[in-house]
Order: structure tokens, then C-alpha cells, then sequence
């Protein structure tokens, strides 16, 4: 089954977050809790604001902390939670 067809799949079965893990396990994949988890080559999370998280994260990532601070404040947003990696 190609990727596109599996993520069909899932897709169409993961009505919510909860459904959506379960759907993941049930088919041998490993579910890591939190609002970003960075797997080294793959960064993803879940939600509006979390996107934010990410993205602040990437910015300390590849330009250091100060940038990252810097961003949240030009934001005017804090990030909540840690990023959790796989």
C-alpha cells in the first residue's frame, strides 16, 4: 500500500486526536506525547498552537535561543510544554 493510500486510510478513521493514536498504534506505529515531537529529520505536532511551538522551536533549531526568545517576543506568545523527541 503507498503512503498516500495509508494516510487515506487513517485519515478517514481519525475523527479526533485519541482515535487518531489508537489508529497509529493499532497499525505498529510508535505515539509520542506532546505538543511537538522532533525525530531529527522529521519535526510535527498537533493543533493551531502548537504550529507556533514548532515553529519557534525550528527558529531556536537553526539560529540559536536569543532568535528564538527574540520570536516569542515579537509574537507576543510563550511556549508551552517541552519538545519531545522520538
Amino acid at each position: 500500500m503507498a503512503f498516500d493510500d495509508e494516510w487515506a486510510a487513517l485519515k478517514s478513521d481519525a475523527r479526533d486526536r485519541q482515535s487518531a493514536q489508537m489508529s497509529l498504534r493499532a497499525e505498529g506505529g510508535h505515539v509520542v506525547g506532546g505538543r511537538v515531537v522532533d525525530d531529527g529529520d522529521l519535526v510535527t505536532c498537533g493543533g493551531v498552537t502548537s504550529g507556533i511551538d514548532l515553529g519557534i522551536s525550528l527558529i531556536e533549531r537553526f539560529f540559536g535561543p536569543d532568535t528564538a526568545l527574540f520570536a516569542e517576543e515579537v509574537l507576543e506568545y510563550q511556549r508551552r510544554g517541552i519538545v519531545n523527541t522520538a
